[in-house]
């Protein structure tokens, strides 16, 4: 079993090297992930703003004059024109994940612009000759900053870039009394700006877990894929007797292409049925006790040639149909069948 030892001492000075560079990457590709979400969700960020700048304005038309409702117009849809621009080229570019924080910087800035945008409503623009106008553009404040909480609430910046030029003018005036039963008003802003920084927080955390684990995933598969390709023993994954899974290594030792191992039988593999179905009698004793086998049995290429292979294997865990991982290495000596190891580790 030299070589299986030697075989995975290699493979484990890999994995080591491996899981080492994977460590340092990981915190960035996680920054990376994030600022790519946060702009995932910017289309429909815009969209939503847009239905909302329209409503204000249809609410607007007639109890405010026709230039200062032009000019916050022009002011929030430019800002969101300017924001999709930003989606734009980000979205057409290759970012780095040094890059990472200026991308989130301009984004906030964009969030703060629009952030202005909203606040003005509850501050110059505000209606006070019309309170249940008013009271509906604090309640909309509270309703723009939940949404901000959900849509960019992964980035801290973005978020109170945005939730407090527009939540400020509201608190002002609810504070000062610009408002029917301020009391009750009050209790209840502050209950509403309280309740939109959990939801703030709390999505957040979920976001940034959910991205770090995924990431996590995909480079422990990124790591295993490059160690089953690499591997200096062949490795095959077997079901109900068919390979299932072969790396490029075993095709070497069977002198077949890697594509016409996939679903092919052992009983092709062996030089006879005898020692195949010893094989498979021994090994399935030993995985049942939920151990490893071992042993060394008679191979043929596929060009009918015979060789002498040790097998190392492992039943693997999970659900459905049962699936055995071997290792497959060619023996320095030939064996004769009284030398064939077979032991249980």
């Amino acid at each position: 079993m030299l070589v299986a030892i030697i075989a995975a001492a290699l493979a484990d000075h890999r994995l080591v090297l491996m899981t080492t560079i994977a460590s340092q990457n990981l915190e960035d590709a996680v920054k990376l992930r994030r600022i790519e979400l946060l702009y995932s969700k910017l289309p429909a960020s815009i969209g939503s703003a847009a239905f909302g700048v329209v409503l204000v304005c249809l609410v607007l038309t007639r109890i405010s004059t026709f230039d200062s409702l032009m000019i916050w117009g022009a002011y929030a849809l430019s800002t969101l024109a300017l924001r999709g621009v930003l989606w734009y080229v980000f979205s057409n570019r290759i970012v780095h994940a040094d890059e990472a924080g200026r991308w989130e910087t301009l984004f906030a800035v964009g969030a703060l612009l629009s952030g202005f945008g909203w606040g003005i409503l509850s501050g110059p623009m505000f209606p006070a000759a019309h309170p249940e106008i008013g009271n509906l553009f604090l309640l909309g404040a509270l309703i723009i900053s939940f949404s901000t909480a959900v849509l960019s609430g992964i980035s801290n910046w973005a978020f109170f870039a945005m939730a407090i030029p527009t939540l400020l003018p509201s608190i002002w005036r609810l504070a000062t009394g610009s408002v029917d039963n301020q009391f009750f008003s009050v209790v209840m802003g502050a209950v509403g700006v309280v309740m939109v920084v959990i939801v703030q927080r709390s999505m957040r955390k979920t976001l940034l877990d959910n991205v770090h684990h995924r990431l996590e995933s995909e480079l422990l598969l990124a790591e295993q894929q490059a160690i089953f390709q690499s591997a200096t023993l062949g490795i095959a994954v077997v079901q109900d007797t068919r390979i299932i899974k072969a790396n490029p290594r075993l095709a070497e030792l069977f002198g077949r292409p890697a594509s016409a191992l996939l679903d092919l039988n052992l009983a092709s593999c062996f030089a006879n049925a005898d020692e195949l179905d010893l094989m498979l009698k021994e090994s399935d004793a030993a995985f049942r006790r939920a151990q490893s086998f071992h042993g060394a049995y008679r191979l043929k290429r596929g060009d009918g040639t015979q060789f002498w292979a040790e097998f190392s294997g492992r039943r693997m865990d999970g659900d459905g149909p049962p699936r055995n991982v071997w290792l497959i290495g060619e023996a320095p000596l030939r064996l004769s069948p009284a030398a064939r190891p077979s032991a249980y580790d």
